[in-house]
């Protein structure tokens, strides 16, 4: 198909649709391979669907003249069957785009534990633990949720609070501080602050709505840093080698292990890795959206939306076109809806047809 023009191309795809809703296999495999021919199909297929328009506007003044419409418009007939086809090529055009070196997969399901789990880190291996109950994809724990747990193992002094990925959680902590847990984040924190400090250990992501306390500065430890406030709101992203703060509101200072500390104000995001830091200005909308319970993109690729989407309901994502991979859009929806909702709401955009197949979700 390389060295074919476009004139050939043309004729080949009125050939084609000469054949629907019936194809065969040598017209399927061209389809398969070359996406102008796909392209030019589908223009003609919208060529005669304008036409057709038109026609019916016009016939339509003529109901009294059954005889002039068919001499008038001898290709009606042909072009409405056409139209009634192009569904059909729309569905050969999904069969067609297989998996193969077209094909990104995005993001892949984890194959792991499904329950939110919130237990007692007394380090005797203790098995009570809390699993609490989900609404949506959201669970929130209160401080009564645990310290009824804790009743049966009053000995423990530390929590932990681990979530799937798949599931995200709201828990409050002793001082009324929520933490919203993105999806595979662990939490560890202590059942009672002490009077002097706020200390807490986390693994992943989290959005922190932190109580005001000037006597009790409230510290996130992970891997790379340490991030310090008296009362505010922020996010905080770890993984092996890097730590990543962002600012939402008040102020923040972020000390790597070994250097000094920087203050950040609101609207800032700091990056920790191997000791070194970098700090930038970026939009915090999506991250105040996160802490109200909304997945919030703005100019973002398809390929980075459809990973946060996937994370968060816990799907494989495949794109059987990797050029929509770089489609930039705006996009919104409530996180603690089903799949389905954000699918169907993607696809009301009519910017690209999105899919769900089993735990697997396919952008054509």
């Amino acid at each position: 198909m390389a060295n074919v023009n476009i004139e050939d191309l043309e004729l080949l795809a009125l050939d084609i649709i000469n054949e629907l809703p019936e194809i065969s296999e040598e017209h399927l495999q061209a389809l398969r391979q070359n996406e102008m021919l796909q392209q030019l199909v589908e223009e003609q297929l919208e060529l005669r669907g304008a036409i057709h328009s038109h026609l019916k506007e016009e016939t339509h003044s003529e109901e009294r003249k059954p005889e002039l419409q068919v001499s008038r418009h001898p290709l009606k007939r042909y072009i409405g069957y056409a139209l009634m086809a192009a569904a059909v090529f729309i569905g050969v055009l999904l069969l067609v785009v297989k998996p193969g070196q077209n094909e990104e997969q995005v993001f892949t399901a984890q194959d792991q534990k499904t329950e939110i789990i919130l237990e007692p880190a007394d380090g005797n291996n203790n098995e009570m633990t809390l699993t609490p109950k989900v609404k949506g994809q959201t669970a929130n724990i209160s401080l009564e949720d645990y310290r009824e747990l804790l009743s049966n193992v009053p000995q423990a002094e530390k929590m932990t609070l681990d979530v799937p990925n798949g599931q995200s959680s709201n828990i409050t902590l002793d001082d009324g501080t929520i933490v919203c847990l993105h999806p595979g984040s662990r939490l560890s924190f202590p059942v009672k602050f002490t009077s002097t400090e706020r200390v807490v250990m986390l693994e992943g992501e989290a959005y922190f709505k932190v109580t005001h306390d000037t006597k009790r500065p409230f510290t996130v430890m992970t891997p790379e840093a340490e991030t310090t406030v008296l009362g505010t709101e922020f996010n905080v992203k770890t993984s092996t080698s890097l730590t990543e703060v962002v600012l939402v509101e008040g102020k923040v200072s972020v000390k790597p292990k070994s250097g000094e500390s920087t203050l950040m104000k609101p609207g800032e995001k700091i990056s920790v890795a191997n000791q070194q830091t970098s700090l930038e200005e970026i939009d915090i909308t999506p991250y105040k959206f996160w802490g109200e319970g909304y997945l919030y993109f703005d100019n973002q690729t398809l390929g980075d939306i459809m990973k946060e989407i996937a994370n968060n309901y816990n799907m494989t994502v495949e794109f059987h076109n990797q050029q929509q991979m770089n489609l930039r859009m705006r996009f919104f929806a409530d996180r603690n809806q089903d799949v389905d909702a954000a699918i169907k709401r993607m696809n009301d955009m009519k910017k690209v047809v999105v899919m769900r197949k089993g735990n697997t979700i396919i952008v054509e």
